[in-house]
């Protein structure tokens, strides 16, 4: 018989029966002796390959098993969230790019964990010309005052928040920058700005924050793994059928895209929707958090889901310590959409 892809080599081979036929005469893909994985056809091996000589350092690992019960679903989070020193960067206007860091007061909002507690703190401070404090002196004096683990950064293009140690999340926001002129500071190089009634005008500005070059607290919110090994059991049992063997899987990502559809006069538009996943979030989400629940009718809706049957495996590369590489593998959900309990086993390794 010729194969499928007309393949000269014949590296392709048709086999001459349908699948769950009596597996003691047909082709057997199975783990064989001596670290090899082959084609087993009764007393033959057709075609096998070596894998004794994979190797990967690791530096965590585990190992677990759990019954999937009908119509359950469980999550695989891995082992790390690859923590890193979470980021916030607001754009400076143009128009006072030029402004002496010695002539600014700023106002914020700051949302932090402190002893297990969600704490908000609001900041009002402002740097001084004659003691020679710019404004991330000021405002870092204030941070260390309040125990806020944080560092602030001012330049001609930006102003940045970054936390001071890896993992610690916060969230700044109602970043609000006024002006120092000569009417409050005689030093100031600034002009005061006085309306028809002859009174002062506040140069105020609030900064729009760039995501697109901030980081969160983590490279992976919902967790990753170097690698892993999956093995599914599924009931001996002469009313599964062979072609029921399977489940689902879904690897999550950090962020999600979607598109809706939004009805506008009598036409319909479809618009993009970007949102951070959060697998231990339940109930519904917000505009930028996608839930749980939201997730799984996301990816259901829109068949997202992957097959796996028996066996799933996946070894990725390290990150490296201060890279930005996203190497590892992401967690994942599992789904048993069937009316039996399937037993799922599976290592992890870090």
């Amino acid at each position: 018989m010729s194969d499928l892809f007309n393949n000269s080599k014949n590296n392709y081979v048709m086999g001459a029966t349908p699948p769950c036929e009596n597996l003691s005469d047909e082709f057997i893909f199975e783990f064989l002796p001596k670290e090899y994985v082959g084609i087993v056809n009764g007393a033959n091996v057709p075609l096998s390959m070596f894998l004794g000589d994979i190797q990967q350092v690791v530096t965590d690992y585990t190992k677990e098993k759990k019954l999937l019960q009908s119509g359950e679903i469980t999550y695989i989070p891995g082992l790390t969230k690859g923590l890193i020193q979470r980021t916030q960067v607001f754009d400076i206007p143009y128009y006072f790019s030029t402004i002496d860091k010695y002539f600014l007061m700023v106002d914020l909002s700051i949302n932090h964990y402190r002893n297990f507690r969600f704490t908000s703190l609001d900041v009002d401070t402002s740097s001084n010309y004659t003691l020679n404090l710019d404004i991330d002196d000021a405002i870092n004096i204030d941070f260390a005052n309040n125990g806020v683990g944080l560092t602030s950064y001012y330049d001609s293009s930006t102003m940045s928040f970054q936390g001071n140690s890896a993992g610690w999340d916060f969230d700044v926001s109602n970043v609000t920058v006024t002006l120092i002129d000569a009417s409050l500071d005689s030093s100031s190089p600034i002009p005061s700005i006085i309306d028809a009634s002859g009174n002062r005008t506040n140069q105020t500005y609030v900064l729009v924050e760039d995501p697109s070059v901030g980081c969160e607290a983590a490279k992976y919110l919902n967790g990753a793994m170097l690698g892993f090994v999956l093995k599914i059991e599924y009931p001996v049992s002469t009313t599964v059928l062979c072609t029921d063997e399977w489940i689902y899987y879904n690897h999550v990502p950090n962020t999600k895209t979607y598109y809706e559809s939004v009805a506008v006069d009598t036409s319909t538009y479809y618009q993009k929707f970007t949102k951070t996943v959060d697998v231990g979030k339940n109930g519904m989400g917000d505009s930028s958090v996608m839930s749980a629940g939201d997730y799984l009718d996301l990816i259901t809706n829109n068949n997202e889901w992957n097959k796996v049957g028996q066996f799933y495996s996946l070894v990725n590369t390290v990150d490296l310590l201060n890279g930005d590489e996203n190497n590892l593998v992401n967690g994942f959900y599992l789904y048993n959409p069937h009316d039996f309990d399937v037993m799922v086993e599976y290592i992890l390794i870090n």
